[in-house]
């Protein structure tokens, strides 16, 4: 329950009404609010204002590890509670399905060069490679969210 000690009457001028219950759209309830999130590759740090948060049901990430957390409070007309979470990155799945292939594509594509000119191979290799890295960029294409913003245009 949340309780605001400005939202008061006087239950004699008012039948001696005590107590009220009304709809929850008709309350105004705190929001949250992200004031702060910066990213990083392997640190995030996030936080929220006004409003509450309750880990007892959080169940771990396989991305996310949650390394921390703590409150700040401001008094004043309009009390404010910062909640401070934060969170480091998991890069493993990302380093094995991602950063790995694409080391090992490109060595391969270098290899193409040491390759003798006789044995007509230099062709068929190359054209496998790119047949490789297109599948790569549809694979990993459905590892990554869509998003409009910051594509890459590689």
């Amino acid at each position: 329950a949340w309780t605001d000690s400005r939202l008061t009457w006087t239950p004699s001028s008012y039948g001696t009404i005590t107590d009220t219950f009304l709809f929850e759209d008709d309350v105004w309830s705190p929001v949250l609010v992200v004031v702060d999130s910066t990213f990083g590759y392997t640190a995030q740090e996030l936080v929220i204002a006004s409003g509450g948060i309750d880990l007892t049901y959080y169940s771990s990430n396989g991305e996310w590890t949650l390394k921390d957390t703590w409150t700040e409070t401001e008094t004043g007309t309009y009390s404010t509670v910062k909640y401070w979470f934060k969170f480091k990155r998991k890069p493993d799945y990302y380093g094995l399905n991602l950063i790995l292939p694409v080391i090992m594509l490109s060595v391969l594509s270098v290899l193409i060069f040491v390759l003798p000119a006789e044995s007509g191979e230099m062709m068929g290799f190359s054209v496998t490679l790119l047949l490789t890295f297109i599948v790569f960029v549809q694979v990993l294409a459905s590892m990554i969210p869509t998003t409009s913003e910051s594509t890459s245009f590689f």
